[in-house]
């Protein structure tokens, strides 16, 4: 028997060895996410950019492109933390680069913490990482997910 996580959306199922691979891959995550964090940078921002897979250095160089990535994240359907979209966004001219960045404002315990979405987190080795850890977390499913154990079911939001 054992412990299953079912996506409601999708009927996907891990259990057994998949469930552990993904046990280990979402504690890489979180170690990885968590150092980022200790930089000033956005949990929220970092977790939707990595699982959502489509931000890297060439999204900055188009403004449509940015405009797909803005997209993306404001429907972000978060299977690892809960999300907040944040309260605003801005793009800016990179000139250094010959792009865009995009600064993103969120409102967090009535605290605003601003976000810098640029070439420099684009190819920094954490999001590199970030991102190669997350491509593991696409055949899992969209929340909300419902943890079985034991013939007991409950029904989550997220797998953090």
């Amino acid at each position: 028997n054992g412990t299953k996580v079912i996506s409601k959306k999708i009927d996907t199922v891990l259990s057994g060895q998949r469930l552990l691979q993904f046990a280990k891959k979402a504690i890489l995550f979180e170690k990885t996410i968590s150092k980022m964090v200790k930089r000033g940078l956005d949990k929220n921002i970092l977790s939707a950019l990595a699982i959502e897979g489509k931000f890297n250095k060439d999204t900055l160089k188009k403004e449509e492109e940015i405009k797909n990535l803005l997209d993306s994240l404001k429907e972000h359907a978060s299977l690892y933390f809960e999300y907040v979209t944040p309260a605003s966004f801005a793009l800016e001219k990179d000139e250094e680069h010959n792009g865009y960045s995009l600064k993103c404002t969120s409102k967090k315990d009535e605290k605003l913490k601003e976000m810098l979405i640029d070439f420099e987190l684009a190819i920094s080795p954490d999001m590199v990482e970030l991102k190669k850890i997350a491509s593991a977390f696409k055949g899992i499913g969209e929340p909300p997910f419902i943890i079985e154990e034991d013939g007991n079911e409950k029904e989550v939001k997220t797998l953090s």
